[in-house]
């Protein structure tokens, strides 16, 4: 029969050759993982760094408003409070991103074991498309889902599961401590207008 190749001809693949293939393909998929998970934290961290220093500022202007229009050492107790915390959750979240970032070339190795786990290949889709076997975009609204699906595992796969908890983590303190700058902004200036009328 015309167009049909035998067995053994150039239209079937070596076993070794395709597994070989596979294997690469897996560090491939590991090490683009690895990249991207790496540049994430690492704009994470930069973006944490502006917010801190927006923070300090904004507390101190606050703090040392607040000690010149109200008198008594309650200000310098609940005033050191207040202007300090979202300073202090900026500090707790780029301590979570460098541990995560840290974690990163080891978690390297735990990305290899799930790319070698076609159970792990199909429950981490968000790094992978388990169809076309390509990386898709990560986000840290992405690796929300994986990480309770890491949770179960994280005695295998520890730093994976650092970093992404790190990545999954932060949004939520950086957006307390946007909510905390405002916050002493307003009051900073209501307390400024309280002592120039005053």
């Amino acid at each position: 029969m015309d167009g049909i190749e035998p067995l053994g001809a150039g239209g079937a693949s070596d076993p070794r050759t395709a597994g070989a293939g596979a294997v690469d393909g897996h560090e491939r998929v590991a090490r683009r993982a690895a990249d991207g998970l790496s540049r994430l934290l690492g704009r994470f961290s930069t973006l944490v760094l502006t917010l801190a220093a927006v923070a300090a500022l904004v507390g101190a202007a606050t703090y040392a408003t607040g000690a010149w229009v109200i008198d008594g050492r309650g200000w310098a107790t609940v005033g050191l409070v207040l202007c300090a915390l979202p300073f202090v959750l900026c500090v707790l979240a780029w301590w979570r991103l460098r541990r995560g970032r840290r974690a990163v070339p080891r978690a390297l190795d735990d990305l290899r074991t799930l790319a070698r786990d076609g159970h792990g290949f199909v429950t981490s889709g968000i790094l992978v498309d388990h169809d076309t076997q390509r990386p898709l975009g990560m986000t840290a609204r992405s690796f929300s889902g994986l990480s309770g699906q890491l949770r179960s595992r994280r005695e295998q796969i520890p730093s994976l599961f650092t970093a992404v908890q790190a990545l999954t983590s932060v949004p939520a303190l950086l957006a307390i401590a946007l909510l905390g700058i405002l916050g002493l902004g307003l009051l900073g200036t209501i307390l400024l207008l309280v002592g120039l009328l005053g």
